[in-house]
Order: C-alpha cells, then structure tokens, then sequence
C-alpha cells in the first residue's frame, strides 16, 4: 500500500503503526485526513481503536481495508466509526478509489458483504445493543489481550499493571458477561469482533 500510496501526487503517506497502542499515538500526533488500518491488529483491536477515535475531536476519517470477507466484521467495522470498508484483495484502483470517496466524506463500503449481510439478516441493529457497551476500554483490551493468548503477567507487563488488577479486570469482565473462563471468553472475543486468531499474535499494519 506505502507503495503504491507515496508515488501519487494528491497522496502523502505520514507513517505506519505495528499495532493498535502505537496508532493511536501516531493518529493523534499527526492528525492524518484519513487513515488506512486492518480491523485485527495486535495488543488493541482496530475496532477498539476506531471507537476511541470516535470520541476525539479529530480531523480524520477511517476506511478498513481488511482480510476478512465476512459481513458481521464490517458490520462491526461500521458500528465501531469506519467511513468505509473493503478488502486486501481489491484492486490497487480500488483503494485509491475508496480512499478519495473518503476524504471527500463519502461512504465507502464493499457492495458485496453489503448485499450479503442484507441478504442474511437485514438492517443492520444499532450499535447500542451490543454487549460491549457493558465494557469498559480497559477491559476490553483485557479480554482482546486474554482472547490472544497471553497470559495474566504477560498481559500486566504490557499495561503496566499489576497482576492482582489484571486478574480482578477478569473477574469483573466475567460477572458482566456471564462467562466462566478464558475459552469462553475467547469466543466472545471473536464473536464480538473484539479479536481474531488469524494473526496468532504477529502484526499485522496500519497506516495513515
């Protein structure tokens, strides 16, 4: 994508985050119009990243380009704030379709998993019924962090917290949601679209 992005004239590529943590540092720091990122992405989903974004004052607006072909992810790429969604197969004019209708603060979403998702299940249910609205931001990196498989110190390390407040995160995250262990977290995770495993726990891109 760099490449093909930085050799256009109307384009200019600021930078690249290797995972949620770091885009949203970059995100804020430069301000892009509009950013590219995968919706899966280590340490903090681009899910979750985009639902913080949402909530601050900034200029940029936020298309997915991701892997996954399934409908629910864009459904849950919309709910999360995306301005657009397509795939990593599209074609390189695609993007630079779809990054343009951005920009220009149009909608840009891929007509096929559109037609799917209506095809299953109709309109989409607003974002307000999800579960995740129980959440908090802390513990919903908890629970993408547990759904990866890292364990309760790795986890503690990586947020600089002790391991006594990451297990009583877990605790509370599983008399909210009525879970009773990791394995079925994990699929809460992944049912949600908190996490997914396709990337075990190498990364994956973002950029703007």
């Amino acid at each position: 994508m760099v490449a093909l992005l930085q050799h256009l004239p109307d384009l200019e590529v600021r930078g690249q985050a290797c995972d949620g943590l770091e885009l949203l540092c970059r995100v804020r720091e430069h301000q892009p119009d509009v950013l590219l990122l995968d919706p899966v992405l280590p340490k903090l989903s681009g899910l979750e990243a985009m639902r913080r974004l949402r909530t601050e004052p900034l200029p940029t607006r936020m298309l997915c380009v991701a892997a996954d072909d399934d409908p629910d992810q864009m459904l849950a790429a919309m709910n999360a704030g995306a301005h657009g969604y397509l795939l990593k197969c599209d074609s390189p004019e695609g993007l630079v379709h779809a990054i343009r209708k951005v920009h220009a603060n149009q909608p840009h979403y891929c007509s096929e998993l559109m037609r799917e998702y209506m095809r299953r299940s109709g309109t989409p249910a607003p974002e307000a019924k999800s579960p995740l609205h129980c959440l908090t931001q802390r513990e919903r990196q908890i629970i993408q962090l547990f759904a990866e498989g890292y364990s309760t110190q790795e986890i503690a390390d990586q947020l600089h917290l002790s391991t006594k407040t990451v297990a009583t995160h877990r605790e509370h995250i599983f008399e909210k949601l009525k879970l009773r262990n990791v394995v079925e977290l994990t699929r809460f995770a992944l049912r949600v679209g908190i996490s997914s495993l396709y990337f075990g726990r190498s990364y994956s891109h973002a950029d703007y």
